[in-house]
């Protein structure tokens, strides 16, 4: 519950940035949304394959390409949609390996989550 609340209230505050700001972001909100769907979806895959390898690929060429294909002539969008993209999948990735470390360790998954919210090491 605290983890959907977080994410809602994350990509709530993203598209409120990315509309403020009298649109300078050149980001519409549904590019919020996409880039978040992005993220969710290719999270899975390389996450198995960084557990399995220890070689982790990102998705920063993939969001630039698809951002360039839909926006054209956005400069400022492309680097918005590619940070939201790439942070938000390394973010995920961290936490899921600091998880995977407290589980090893018999942490509370609960525990290990309000413990990397509260941090400040990245």
């Amino acid at each position: 519950m605290v983890v959907l609340s977080t994410l809602f209230l994350v990509i709530g505050l993203s598209i409120i940035t990315c509309e403020g700001f009298n649109g300078q972001l050149q980001l519409p909100w549904w590019g919020v949304l996409f880039v978040a769907g992005i993220a969710l979806l290719f999270t899975l895959p390389i996450g198995v394959i960084l557990a399995t390898t220890n070689q982790g690929n990102g998705i920063n060429v993939i969001t630039e390409y698809i951002v360039g294909l839909i926006l054209p002539g956005k400069p400022l969008a492309n680097v918005a949609f590619k940070a939201y993209g790439t942070i938000s999948m390394g973010s995920a990735l961290y936490l899921l390996s600091d998880l995977n470390l407290g589980h090893y360790m018999k942490i509370p998954p609960k525990a290990m989550f309000i413990s990397q919210v509260n941090s400040s090491r990245k």
